[in-house]
């Protein structure tokens, strides 16, 4: 089951708004407006979109907790600040470091694709090399025989 935030502003440029997600918290940032939620639930960041239109973003996010939540974001008068601002860091860090961990593999990804193209073509250029010494040889043997 998931969730939809839509939070609305006007006027601003879409190369401007900046979104992010984390399993706990959702920020945009579109100057002049700023706006975040701590998330009384968690959510799947990883598979959480953010479409930006003209009237604003809309987030869509699937819940880790399913069913109805009563509220979006956690009441301050229910958790303390200290323990909110800690449960968002905890969350953004989680967050940067599964980033870093999909940049690391896509570059390891990369490499391997590059390493496994360059064996192809050595390969290839080896058996273009063997063809051409095979045919020199059939080639030689015929002109020794008087063929050619």
């Amino acid at each position: 089951m998931s969730t939809a935030v839509r939070v609305e502003f006007t006027g601003v440029s879409r190369a401007r708004i900046d979104v992010f997600a984390s399993d706990a918290y959702l920020k945009i940032n579109a100057p002049p407006y700023f706006w975040q939620a701590d998330l009384h639930h968690d959510i799947d960041a990883g598979q959480t979109t953010a479409t930006v239109d003209i009237t604003g973003v809309i987030f869509r996010a699937p819940k880790r907790v399913p069913g109805f939540w009563n509220r979006l974001a956690i009441d301050p008068m229910v958790m303390d600040k200290a323990a909110i601002v800690q449960r968002r860091e905890a969350s953004i860090d989680a967050a940067h470091e599964k980033a870093e961990a999909a940049r690391k593999q896509k570059i390891f990804e990369q490499k391997r694709y590059e390493k496994d193209l360059t064996h192809q073509t050595f390969d290839l250029d080896s058996r273009k090399r063997a063809e051409i010494e095979r045919l020199k040889a059939i080639e030689l043997e015929q002109a020794k025989r008087g063929n050619l």
